[in-house]
């Protein structure tokens, strides 16, 4: 009965630490985004150009 009781309290605590881990993650690219928010864009649009060009390329090459 001890054993049991003694495992249940280690996984509570396991997932105590799991939800506070994920809390600090988001609290953490909340804060990322506030600040990197217009860098992102700018370069998510740059990537985005270069993406397709690439897929054009490989497209061509293949055919």
């Amino acid at each position: 009965a001890a054993a049991g009781i003694l495992s249940s309290i280690i996984v509570f605590i396991v997932i105590l630490i799991g939800f506070a881990f994920m809390y600090m993650l988001k609290k953490r690219r909340l804060e990322r985004q506030t600040i990197e928010e217009a860098e992102r864009r700018s370069t998510e649009f740059e990537y985005q150009a270069s993406d397709h060009g690439t897929e054009e390329s490989t497209a061509r090459w293949k055919d």
